[in-house]
């Protein structure tokens, strides 16, 4: 028959409330059983999969929708088109975000051996704080975008 919610959201990390808000947004469609129960198939549990990876790289839940639903819609042209406008978005995010975390990890390695030094001088904070505004500046515009 498949799997019940409670051995869903141990295989997944998924909570209850969150695979049936899930199935509201029609993200996910587990069948139900006779007693009323939710039973999950194969099918489900991939989407679950890609619904983490996807949320991971910052996919909002209609995005996700639309993704996992295209093979469900008619696959026209312009269908082909807004898929891949979508994932060049997402791409171009995923990548901002990269250089992003690089620049912090940098940051942060720059901290770190100004923690090993003995004094902190005000040039060093200065350029750390120079260092922290570019960045912000970098991810705020792009949020605002």
């Amino acid at each position: 028959m498949g799997w019940k919610i409670k051995e869903v959201t141990q295989d997944t990390g998924f909570s209850a409330d969150t695979l049936r808000y899930y199935e509201k947004l029609e993200i996910v469609a587990p069948q139900r059983g006779e007693n009323g129960y939710r039973y999950y198939d194969e099918a489900d549990i991939l989407a679950l999969k890609y619904i983490a990876v996807l949320r991971y790289a910052q996919f909002s839940l209609a995005e996700i929708k639309e993704i996992l639903t295209m093979p469900e819609r008619e696959l026209t042209e312009a269908c082909y088109q807004d898929y891949r406008n979508l994932l060049n978005a997402k791409i171009d995010e995923l990548q901002q975000g990269i250089c992003n975390y690089k620049r912090i990890i940098d940051l942060l390695d720059e901290g770190l051996s100004l923690a090993n030094s003995p004094e902190l001088c005000l040039e060093d904070q200065e350029r750390l704080n120079e260092y922290v505004r570019r960045i912000f500046l970098d991810i705020k515009t792009r949020k605002d975008d």
